[in-house]
């Protein structure tokens, strides 16, 4: 998944959150929590895979270079 859908889906599940804590709804509330830290953990996922992509091809760039 890109980055960009994950910061959406973040966005709205704060939103999310933050309607069930107004509303009072404490279970809702604490699911909605739990979708927002997962989804903030895909995101660290996501950005750390590319990271190490780009750090291997950088490698393996550098190994092939005379």
């Amino acid at each position: 998944m890109d980055v960009a859908a994950l910061q959406q889906r973040i966005a709205k599940a704060e939103t999310d959150r933050d309607t069930w804590r107004a509303s009072g709804m404490q279970e809702n509330y604490l699911e909605a929590c739990s979708m927002v830290d997962a989804l903030n953990l895909q995101l660290d996922l996501e950005r750390t895979v590319r990271r190490l992509d780009a750090e291997s091809a950088s490698i393996a760039k550098l190994r092939r270079a005379p």
